[in-house]
């Protein structure tokens, strides 16, 4: 099965500001500039973990990666792939 450890909470805005002849007249600049919701983010530190994928086998293992080699595409940053043997005893 799959987890999302982190999930976006934080409202990312855009105060859109018109940049032609007369725009002073029309926009109203940084007066009530709390801008319109544009997309959601989430605060990630170094080393966090994003996602967490538990599989059967070493076929299943093979399909995991793929999928997430290409989830790491869509992501901003340069996340890493990292493989955890549950069944070895720590030592």
């Amino acid at each position: 099965y799959s987890r999302l450890r982190i999930y976006p909470h934080n409202m990312l805005r855009e105060n859109k500001q018109i940049a032609t002849a007369g725009a002073d007249r029309i926009s109203e600049g940084m007066r009530r500039a709390w801008g319109k919701a544009t997309s959601l983010g989430a605060r990630v530190k170094e080393g966090q973990c994003i996602m967490e994928l538990y599989v059967n086998g070493d076929a299943h293992l093979a399909a995991a990666k793929k999928s997430l080699k290409s989830a790491c595409v869509k992501l901003p940053g340069t996340p890493t792939i990292k493989v955890v043997d549950w069944n070895k005893p720590s030592p």
